[in-house]
């Protein structure tokens, strides 16, 4: 009966695309965070804390040192941003091809005008 209504390759198309589109909500049940539970199981993130033993001290430093230390990174951080960020050169060379192109053309259309208007 299907093949009464479809021509064979039609049945394979039909076949093939209900196929991907079952196949396609299982993968994205799957990957939904909120179905992972069903598939993959229970994982409880259960542990142990550990408290650290001291408090972190902390180092004072005195104005000139800390001016000082403050201008040496500000420096690196200016150095490693230049550095890091190429400059640009101006108009990129795909640009540079295609006003040619056009200027070529144009040229072209107005040399063999001016040759055509001569010759009558």
């Amino acid at each position: 009966m299907i093949l009464n209504i479809f021509t064979i390759s039609q049945y394979w198309q039909f076949l093939l695309s209900v196929g991907f589109i079952i196949y396609m909500v299982e993968k994205l049940q799957v990957e939904n965070p909120a179905n992972a539970p069903m598939h993959y199981g229970y994982k409880d993130a259960v542990g142990v804390l550990q408290a650290p033993d001291k408090i972190p001290s902390t180092t004072l430093y005195s104005y000139a040192e800390g001016k000082k230390y403050y201008n040496k990174l500000d420096y690196d951080v200016y150095v490693e941003q230049k550095k890091s960020t190429p400059k640009r050169k101006g108009t990129p060379l795909g640009i540079k091809i295609l006003l040619g192109i056009g200027v070529l053309f144009c040229g072209f259309k107005l040399i063999k005008n001016a040759f055509t208007k001569l010759r009558h």
